[in-house]
């Protein structure tokens, strides 16, 4: 997960400690590489916080993106009484699918 993660001072031994922690199941060890990670980043955003707040910008604008965004319910109408009930009901209700599809995805 952090092997190829690179911090300018102690990359390197970030990673062999993350790690290590992982391989032999020390939680204190990725307690430790966890706080220098969050220290490390601390100090970046008071260094430079403009890329911090660019990607802050980008992600709020992705969420009223998928705030706005409708996801049509084109299943609603499916019967679950029983498989074959389920399995007619959304084969009635698609276009698309058929029973050899549900057969090998089901």
């Amino acid at each position: 997960m952090f092997k190829n993660c690179f911090l300018a001072d102690g990359g390197n031994e970030l990673s062999n400690t993350m790690e290590e922690g992982f391989a032999k199941k020390d939680d204190r060890l990725v307690g430790d590489a966890l706080k220098h990670l969050i220290s490390w980043e601390t100090e970046s955003y008071r260094k430079n916080p403009e890329p911090f707040e660019e990607e802050k910008k980008k992600q709020a604008e992705w969420k009223k993106g998928v705030d706005n965004t409708k996801v049509e319910n084109a299943y609603r109408n499916t019967d679950k009484t029983d498989i074959r009930s389920f399995t007619d009901s959304i084969l009635g209700q698609s276009r698309f699918l058929d029973r050899d599809f549900l057969r090998q995805n089901l």
